[in-house]
């Protein structure tokens, strides 16, 4: 378990070097204030060159819905992908 101090599950730990240690490039992350600390965890995620994949019905936020449809246009535009539980649980897209 990693405690976060910040926002960004990055900033003051080290997750990085967590991830890095074990080889994982692709980040699923999901949580509440997603327009707090889910959006800054994205975003440092892709400025350390993971691939963050946005979990959106798996987030919520206590601010105007907009403020979570920003964080998934963004997402989708800038900063990674976004997905859905459904999509998410669903494991025929890797199956041979």
């Amino acid at each position: 378990m990693i405690e976060k101090v910040r926002m960004s599950g990055f900033y003051g730990t080290h997750l990085d070097q967590v991830l890095r240690t074990q080889g994982i490039h692709t980040l699923f992350v999901c949580g509440v204030n997603v327009d707090q600390c889910v959006s800054t965890t994205i975003e440092s995620a892709y400025f350390r060159d993971y691939n963050p994949v946005l979990v959106a019905d798996a987030t919520a936020t206590s601010s105007p819905a907009y403020c979570k449809d920003a964080v998934v246009f963004n997402t989708k535009q800038c900063w990674g992908f976004v997905t859905t539980t459904d999509r998410f649980a669903d494991p025929s897209p890797y199956r041979r």
